[in-house]
């Protein structure tokens, strides 16, 4: 989601921020469709269902890499995640 090829904990960052504020995405990582790149589980949209693969292949990627967070860590951002879309949908921010 970061665009730099290696997935890790700025790769959630970066999730996150283009769930509660792709415009800001956008302005920042500007060579990457978040609409694309953050459709993990190809159902056709980026929205809250691509949490859950997302989360899954963080954790993957922790077996090899000691830049993503703990479990804890990555189940309150995703929490965060799901609790700002939420808010979002529902004209609340």
């Amino acid at each position: 989601m970061d665009g730099n090829g290696v997935l890790s904990s700025a790769d959630t960052t970066a999730f996150i921020l283009a769930l509660t504020n792709l415009s800001q995405y956008e302005t920042l990582y500007p060579a990457v469709d978040a609409l694309v790149v953050g459709d993990v589980n190809q159902d056709g949209a980026f929205d809250s269902g691509d949490i859950h693969l997302f989360s899954q292949w963080i954790s993957a990627a922790g077996a090899s890499t000691s830049t993503v967070p703990e479990p804890g860590c990555l189940t309150f951002l995703v929490m965060a995640a799901m609790f700002a879309l939420a808010a979002r949908t529902r004209g609340l921010s």
